[in-house]
Formats: C-alpha cells, sequence, structure tokens
C-alpha cells in the first residue's frame, strides 16, 4: 500500500511539473519516496521469508511448509504488577538449574566428610585347634587408623565448589532481576504506547484523511495534500505495528523470566 501511494504520488507530482505548477525537484523529490518504497518492501519480504525460516527451524524444518502464520496481534492487556512478577522470580529456569546442582555438590561434601571414618573390615571363619576335634569359630574386626588421609583436601574442596556454586546463584538472580524490571518497563511502555496510538492517534489520522479527501474533490486543495494525509495514517498504523511487536516481544520475555 506505501508502494502504491508512494508511486501516485510521484504521478501526481509530474503532472504538476508538466502543468507549471510545480519545480522540477518535486518530481524528483517523489520519486526518490518511491523507490525509498519499493526498497522497504523488498527487505520486508526478505525478512518475512527469514522470519518463517526462523520459526520452521524451531520445530526441526529445513525448509517451512507453510505460507502464514496467524494469531491475534492487536490483543494487549496491561502488565501484571512488577511485585507480582518479582515473587515468581525463582521459577526463572536459569535459576531453577542451581537447585540441582546445589543437591549435587551437597552430595559432593557429605561423601568426602564420610570417608574422614574407614570402612571396618569384617572376617568370620573356622579355626581347629590342637586337640582332636576341636574347632572354633573366629571372628576378626579391622578398623583402618586414618593418621595420614582424613580427607581435609577433600573437603575443603567440596565446600569451596559450594561456596562458588552459591556466588555464582547470587549474580544469576541480581541479572535476572535487572532483566525482569527492564522488560517489565518495556512491556508497560509498548502497552501505553499502543494504546495512545489506537485509541487517540489512529482515529485523529483517519479524521483528517477523510476531510482531506472531501476537500480535495471539492478543488480546495491539491492531490498530493491529500496524498500526504494518506501518507500520515499509513505511518500511524505502521508506528502501531511496530509498538504491537515491541509490546509481545517484551510480554514474552518477561513472562519467560518467571518460568511461564
Amino acid at each position: 500500500e506505501l508502494v502504491d501511494l508512494a508511486v501516485r504520488e510521484a504521478r501526481a507530482a509530474s503532472e504538476r511539473v508538466s502543468a507549471g505548477a510545480a519545480l522540477g525537484v518535486e518530481q524528483t523529490r517523489a520519486r526518490f519516496a518511491e523507490n525509498e518504497a519499493r526498497l522497504h518492501e523488498s527487505n520486508g519480504r526478505l525478512a518475512l521469508d527469514a522470519a518463517r525460516r526462523r520459526l520452521a527451524a524451531s520445530w526441526g524444518d529445513v525448509e517451512p511448509d507453510f505460507s502464514r502464520a496467524e494469531g491475534d496481534l492487536e490483543n494487549v492487556s496491561p502488565p501484571p504488577p512488577i511485585e507480582d512478577l518479582l515473587a515468581k522470580l525463582e521459577r526463572n529456569p536459569d535459576l531453577a538449574r542451581f537447585e540441582a546442582e546445589r543437591a549435587e555438590r551437597d552430595a559432593q561434601l557429605a561423601l568426602a566428610r564420610a570417608r574422614r571414618i574407614p570402612d571396618p573390615r569384617l572376617g568370620a571363619g573356622v579355626r581347629h585347634l590342637a586337640g582332636p576335634g576341636d574347632a572354633a569359630l573366629v571372628f576378626e574386626v579391622a578398623v583402618p587408623l586414618p593418621l595420614f588421609d582424613r580427607q581435609q583436601g577433600a573437603i575443603a574442596e567440596a565446600a569451596e565448589r559450594i561456596a562458588k556454586l552459591d556466588a555464582e546463584r547470587a549474580t544469576a538472580r541480581r541479572a535476572a532481576r535487572a532483566a525482569l524490571v527492564a522488560e517489565h518497563a518495556r512491556w508497560t511502555v509498548a502497552h501505553g504506547e499502543v494504546e495512545a496510538v489506537r485509541n487517540r492517534l489512529l482515529p485523529d489520522a483517519k479524521q483528517a484523511l477523510a476531510e482531506l479527501r472531501s476537500a480535495h474533490r471539492a478543488g480546495r486543495i491539491s492531490q498530493l495534500d491529500a496524498l500526504a494525509a494518506w501518507r500520515t495514517e499509513f505511518e500511524t498504523v505502521d508506528r502501531m505495528l511496530h509498538q504491537l511487536g515491541e509490546y509481545h516481544e517484551a510480554r514474552i520475555a518477561t513472562q519467560r523470566l518467571v518460568g511461564a
């Protein structure tokens, strides 16, 4: 639609120049806008194709077997309070992995401490005595004395690994909290922008376009002025689409940070 609009503007500018109602620079400027619109369209198609391929690759397909992705892009609602999300931060998948690692390292420390006490060796057997027909049961217990290997090095290493893991988890939690606050703020700003554009700017742009089209039909303004109002409406829609993308990206990023 923007390319079509740019073509109309270029045609109108050419007619004005031919009629002597405008300078040649107006036609050059309109032709530049048309070429720029075509370039944006070409880049947009390439980006769309790349997005399809990335989406298909996410479930293991080399080539996409679909041409259209469906969804309700304009379905938006205010984000929940940041306090509610911070209370769910422990569900963050980047933090959840530390629980399993901590259990493993606790087990390693317990094993190192257990090895300070050597395992006793038990034995039993029959011993024949000197007298005829005399025999006895013999039991043996051997307990090694840990005079040299008290597992101090292994215990210290295991404790150090736990302390290092706790420090890494604290760092990861701070990073996750900062990311959550930032994404929640981006979500909030994008929601406010979408609501402002959809409820105020876009209706105003549509009303202005309708009034200018009526004025153009009555011969009170030029075609270029009417097309300029049309471009303003398109740019307003484009702004809303961009903010809708920001909204959903921030919403998904925020929900991922709390394990949703």
